[in-house]
């Protein structure tokens, strides 16, 4: 398992994560934006990944 920093392209995981896992609503478009958004702040976003699956995440706001 690897960790790493969220990259946009990770929207389309984290929109099914949330949705499965979750139980979160929200459409791949409005994940790509919230993404992008956190992406531009000092906040943290982490994915668990392995064998190129993303099987979580964390968000640490700064």
């Amino acid at each position: 398992m690897k960790i790493r920093s969220a990259v946009l392209s990770d929207a389309t995981a984290l929109t099914e994560i949330n949705a499965d896992v979750l139980g979160y609503a929200f459409s791949l478009t409005k994940t790509q934006v919230a993404l992008q958004k956190v992406l531009h702040t000092n906040d943290i976003i982490l994915v668990a990944e392995q064998e190129e699956r993303i099987l979580g995440y964390n968000h640490a706001e700064h």
